[in-house]
């Protein structure tokens, strides 16, 4: 499947390299994201090691010549294992969120940034006697670094703080509802960005800390 989708967003956003400013305006940013990354949750005395696969789109509008807004959403996939009530489940759904990012400090190749996300997540199995269901928010901040390596390749890395808070709800045979966390982690983050003919482009980020992982994704900006 990643393959699929790695060749239809190669031939959607571009499959010719050009150059491209590190600083040219382009107000409004689409992107197809596809992420895998792992969270350690707890009830308070047991810690459920949860994988959490994502697909999904991001749209980001820029305001002036340093704000960023955008909204984030697409379905969820989550397994996790030392956890009796998901075991043998495959609990699906959605993701949904905000981010609002900020350029401090730029140059002609490099550039600070700081930012804020806010995601949701929520994932269910029914069956006929019961249904599992899991729901959490991701509140997070970042600091970042990004430089123009070439005319067409960007590096970027920077640290990330966040924090997870949510509930495992039992409906059916047995009722229940517990608190799921993840204390407050910072972790590294670092990516690499190709840029694309006609605006577009694809990268891939690694990131440590409250949820371990990588995402790859593909994306173009237009102007209006």
């Amino acid at each position: 499947m990643i393959k699929q989708l790695t060749i239809f967003g190669t031939l959607l956003f571009g499959a010719n390299v050009s150059a491209s400013d590190l600083y040219v305006e382009h107000p409004t940013d689409f992107r197809l994201n596809l992420a895998r990354h792992t969270l350690a949750l707890s009830d308070g005395s047991t810690t459920f090691d949860t994988t959490v696969e994502q697909l999904g789109i991001a749209w980001r509008e820029r305001y002036g010549q340093r704000l960023q807004f955008g909204l984030l959403g697409g379905y969820t996939y989550v397994t996790q294992t030392n956890n009796p009530a998901t075991a043998g489940l495959d609990p699906n759904g959605y993701h949904a969120g905000l981010t609002l990012d900020i350029d401090v400090w730029t140059t002609d190749r490099l550039r600070l940034a700081v930012g804020t996300a806010y995601l949701y997540q929520r994932v269910k199995h029914e069956e006929t006697e019961q249904t599992v269901e899991l729901a959490w928010y991701e509140p997070s901040a970042y600091v970042s670094v990004t430089a123009e390596l070439s005319s067409n390749l960007r590096a970027y890395g920077g640290t990330r703080y966040g924090v997870v808070d949510g509930e495992q709800r039992l409906h059916g045979t047995q009722n229940e509802t517990r608190t799921l966390k993840r204390s407050a982690t910072a972790g590294a983050l670092v990516g690499l960005e190709l840029q694309l003919e006609e605006n577009g482009y694809v990268g891939v980020v690694g990131e440590t800390g409250y949820h371990r992982g990588a995402a790859l994704y593909f994306g173009r900006r237009f102007m209006f």
